[in-house]
């Protein structure tokens, strides 16, 4: 039995209830009955006997086992036959988040090392449910790897039609781009004011996208504070200010740039 209680324990509680140590039995019947047997019959207290725990963690780590337990309590199939939908790639024996949970518990190199060794001279059966889990893995090739494309498989439909969705978005973007009255001046503007500041030299017809980029460099030559693009903003907005205003026109841009 327990040589030592806690004070808050409910054998503490009990020791001096009157209705505990007043209580009345049979001596000679208690002995006659049980004594003769009941020393063989009990076992010490911290020895676990009931079926459930004969199976004790052998060779993974303690943590591991316990969670890898729970995880594969919740999954109405058995270690064959979770091998089988494995080998089979079989994306409807399990779900996307069963696959997730499982995947953590396929064994490493150094628990099948461990595990084949101590298969040599025991038992798979000693072994918990985690590591029991583990042995039916070691039969698979790149069993993780195989439970990884399933994921894919599984979330495949989904990921194409995202795409799709996107695709969508950004040709409406792209429409809303082309029919924006707004952004046309704006680049007409910046092409008129461009074609002015190189003087002599033969106009441009367009300005390409790596040019626009790169208005925010050219310093003005008196005020080395002030760039080309901040000049072409303020010459706008004194000649028509609601031009600035043209991503109003292009609402669906605003959802590409977050995609």
């Amino acid at each position: 039995g327990i040589t030592a209680t806690h004070l808050d324990t409910i054998w503490t509680m009990v020791k001096h209830d009157p209705d505990v140590t007043n209580f009345v039995v049979d001596e000679a019947e208690i002995k006659k009955l049980f004594h003769s047997k009941i020393m063989s019959q009990l076992k010490p207290y911290s020895v676990l006997t009931t079926k459930e725990n004969e199976h004790v963690v052998r060779v993974i780590d303690s943590k591991r086992a316990n969670n890898g337990g729970i995880t594969l309590a919740r999954i109405k199939l058995s270690y064959s036959e979770i091998a089988g939908a494995i080998k089979n790639f079989d994306q409807n024996a399990m779900s996307t988040e069963q696959i997730r949970g499982i995947i953590n518990f396929i064994p490493t190199n150094k628990e099948k090392t461990a595990l084949r060794d101590y298969l040599v001279k025991n038992d798979s059966t000693t072994l918990c449910e985690c590591e029991k889990f583990m042995v039916v893995m070691l039969g698979i090739k790149h069993a993780k790897r195989k439970l990884s494309v399933i994921q894919f498989m599984q979330s495949f439909p989904s990921l194409v039609e995202k795409l799709r969705q996107d695709a969508r978005l950004v040709q409406k973007a792209c429409d809303e781009i082309i029919s924006s009255a707004r952004f046309r001046k704006v680049l007409g503007i910046i092409l008129s004011l461009w074609n002015r500041l190189n003087g002599d030299k033969k106009p441009a017809k367009a300005i390409t996208t790596h040019l626009l980029l790169k208005l925010h460099q050219v310093k003005a030559s008196f005020d080395r504070k002030r760039t080309f693009l901040q000049f072409v903003v303020r010459s706008i907005r004194r000649y028509r200010a609601s031009l600035v205003l043209f991503k109003e026109d292009m609402p669906s841009l605003q959802k590409v740039e977050k995609t």
